[in-house]
């Protein structure tokens, strides 16, 4: 299958003024794609995608904030394979989704941040290990449970305990734990530990340790990871 793809993309970023009742804080996308699948003999197929994200986000007292984001899609064609919502969560002629997919509290102290709700997260510097990225639009696209970014000495470190999709229902759940330190001004490594629990099911156990260089405006990072199902 060969892709022609042809992207438009806008970026909205939207800092609503301190307003004396209930500050607000807003951040979104909005972004148009425009494919086309060329298969052999059959015609074009072309499919236009509009995206737009809308979050929000409220102190709601000293360190502590609520979140919540808006998304919404539509496709010409639905099941097109680009489409970023989950196509097993709708039905199959879906063109249209909206919902408010992520939310929940985000509490900071010192160097540390809690975020607990559902959440976009990322396992391994580069993603190599989990990824349900922000890119993700609707129902069932998310995890939801507790991350932990903070320093602890010359350590950073970051943490995932979280079910997917939904904490009350019979999913799978991860935990994650990363520890990294800066070797110099532009280098550093970091080992990553990870577990997958199937609901009802196995469990598998990862690692991975990861190095990043940086020279000027450029950065290299790399990642090597394995399983106990390798």
């Amino acid at each position: 299958m060969k892709n022609i793809i042809v992207a438009v993309l806008a970026g909205i970023f939207l800092t609503a003024a301190p307003v004396a009742a209930a500050p607000v804080e807003f951040s979104g996308s909005a972004s148009v794609k425009y494919e086309v699948v060329n298969k052999p003999d059959t015609p074009l197929e072309p499919n236009t995608m509009y995206t737009i994200t809308l979050r929000g986000e409220k102190k709601i007292a000293p360190g502590l904030s609520v979140f919540a984001r808006l998304g919404m899609q539509q496709v010409n064609q639905p099941g097109f394979s680009d489409s970023d919502y989950n196509l097993a969560a709708y039905n199959a002629d879906t063109r249209f989704v909206a919902a408010i997919d992520q939310y929940g509290l985000i509490y900071k102290k010192n160097n540390w941040a809690f975020k607990l709700g559902r959440q976009d997260i990322g396992i391994g510097v580069t993603t190599l290990l989990y990824n349900r990225s922000e890119t993700n639009i609707g129902k069932d696209a998310f995890v939801e449970g507790l991350a932990v970014t903070g320093r602890m000495g010359v350590i950073d470190i970051s943490a995932i305990l979280a079910r997917e999709n939904s904490l009350w229902t019979p999913n799978n759940s991860l935990y994650a734990l990363r520890g990294g330190v800066n070797l110099s001004k532009n280098s550093g490594v970091g080992v990553t530990l990870a577990q997958y629990q199937y609901y009802g099911g196995d469990t598998t156990q990862h690692w991975a340790i990861d190095g990043s260089f940086k020279s000027g405006k450029h950065k290299l990072t790399a990642e090597y990871t394995q399983s106990n199902k390798s």
